[in-house]
């Protein structure tokens, strides 16, 4: 059953109740896919392989709840039982105490609650439906079963709704697609799906790791490419022309750097600290013995090249062993389950996307829609200055940068900057200077020659960092800076040092 539901529909996880268990686990699904069951067994969760990994939250007498992460925030998945003869209080307590230690998150509550209401589409109302009516008031979430909706449950020409989703706010509803299927599911309960549909997409930019080598690989690739790159900008003759060759010669840049370097992962989190004397002593000797190699000849050299093998594998072990242990010390020892551990698997790093909703409070409108709304906040329009009509002037030409101006600049640019928007940081700027530097030097030239800036070069990435303390839907509570392309950086020196020395 669940098989055949998973190939039509490809879900992400099914929310259960009352499944089939045998020897503690949900029988009937294959092996690869997870499972979690409350204590009493009627209430589960299955996640699918293609479901990222999530932190199971709590199981309680008859409530299951996993926590996974939703465009980088926290998201709650509940799945609830309540018998028609056991007391309906006991599962409101369960969701009670579940929606207060989670408050201020997203969360999504799936559940068989045998509860009569007109509300989801019974035509009498009993005291289990006006105690959940309540618990809904108090808790400000929202039912996404219709009073229309059609039954959840059949028996014997019998009908009926007992099958519920709640979600925990209105902005979350309104992008949830809640339907029940009519395909034959082999018990008394139909299939209900449901789509979360987020239109707003999360936000990233590629920035690769540059500083640990590959660059013999870059120039390969990238040196068939640079005659190429040449021709155009030496046959540009007006702005529009030299913008449509910066673009190309970033995008050719780019391709080459995708191949070769690995892409950097934002950090969640500050390290936890497990580095300890034993493993920097062990560095050392792997230090030492490489030293050995390099010196050493003929047999001598084969045997320490055998040794620092075996030393170097047994470092890694104990950098494993000791990161583990680490991590383990720092969750058994933490006094609440949502302290450190839980912060740093769910909730530190925000992307750009969640900015926009925080601040917004409204998951509506594109990411660039978002952002224009925002850079309008915080850079209002000021009224231009009346042209200053300037009597006839002789623009002298300008000479030509030298291939020495450039490495004097490049040699004093640091390698740690953040790069722009097309992920070219400096150490890839000066590769390429060393290895092609009639490519850069052509294209600065050309700037001078059209006295122009080109306009993707101007393209920057706006990064807004909230300040501590502050409200964090206030826009003027974030301080913004601004991540220019690194051609552009480098022609603004050169320019710069041109007026201020020449």
């Amino acid at each position: 059953m669940f098989l055949i539901a998973a190939q039509q529909h490809q879900p992400d996880l099914f929310i259960v109740q009352e499944p089939h268990v045998k020897d503690g686990k949900i029988a009937g699904i294959p092996k690869c896919w997870k499972s979690w069951l409350s204590k009493s067994g009627k209430a589960g969760i299955i996640a699918l392989p293609t479901f990222s990994t999530p932190v199971v939250l709590t199981a309680k007498e008859n409530t299951m709840a996993i926590t996974i992460t939703k465009n980088s925030k926290a998201f709650t998945i509940i799945s609830s039982y309540s018998s028609p003869y056991a007391n309906f209080r006991e599962i409101l307590e369960e969701q009670t105490d579940l929606t207060t230690d989670i408050n201020g998150e997203e969360y999504l509550i799936g559940g068989d609650f045998n509860a009569h209401s007109q509300r989801w589409g019974y035509r009498d109302e009993d005291s289990r439906g006006k105690q959940l009516q309540e618990f809904i008031a108090e808790k400000h979430i929202f039912l996404l079963n219709s009073s229309d909706s059609p039954p959840t449950y059949e028996h014997n020409n019998r009908q009926g709704w007992p099958d519920l989703t709640m979600v925990s706010s209105h902005s979350l509803a309104a992008i949830c697609e809640w339907d029940v299927l009519e395909e034959e599911t082999y018990n008394d309960h139909k299939f209900v799906k449901i789509c979360i549909n987020s239109n707003i997409s999360s936000l990233s930019f590629a920035r690769f790791k540059t500083a640990h080598g590959g660059h013999c690989k870059f120039v390969n690739l990238f040196k068939s490419k640079v005659q190429a790159l040449r021709n155009p900008i030496s046959n540009s003759c007006n702005e529009e022309e030299f913008n449509e060759t910066t673009r190309t010669i970033q995008l050719e840049i780019y391709k080459p750097c995708k191949q070769v370097y690995k892409i950097k992962r934002n950090p969640l989190i500050q390290n936890v600290t497990w580095w300890n004397r034993d493993l920097q002593i062990k560095k050392q000797e792997l230090k030492a013995l490489a030293r050995r190699l390099q010196k050493s000849r003929g047999e001598d050299r084969i045997h320490y090249k055998i040794v620092l093998s075996k030393k170097r594998a047994l470092l890694k072990k104990a950098v494993k062993r000791a990161q583990r242990g680490s991590w383990r010390l720092l969750c058994t020892q933490t006094q609440t389950p949502y302290g450190t551990p839980y912060r740093s698997a769910l909730k530190a790093y925000k992307p750009p996307s969640d900015t926009f909703q925080i601040m917004e409070n409204s998951e509506r409108g594109t990411p660039t829609e978002s952002g224009l709304k925002i850079l309008q906040k915080l850079y209002p329009k000021i009224a231009p200055r009346a042209a200053q009509i300037q009597p006839h002037q002789t623009l002298l030409e300008e000479e030509k940068f030298s291939q020495q101006e450039i490495d004097d600049i490049l040699k004093n640019i640091p390698n740690g900057k953040a790069p722009g928007y097309n992920a070219i940081d400096n150490i890839i700027v000066k590769v390429i200077f060393n290895s092609f530097p009639c490519l850069l030097l052509d294209f600065f030239n050309k700037c001078l020659e059209l006295k122009c800036f080109p306009d993707p070069l101007k393209i920057g990435l706006v990064i807004l960092f909230h300040k501590t303390g502050k409200e964090e839907q206030n826009i003027k509570f974030y301080r913004p800076i601004y991540l220019l392309p690194t051609l552009g950086k480098l022609l603004e020196k050169l320019l710069r040092q041109r007026f201020n020395f020449q």
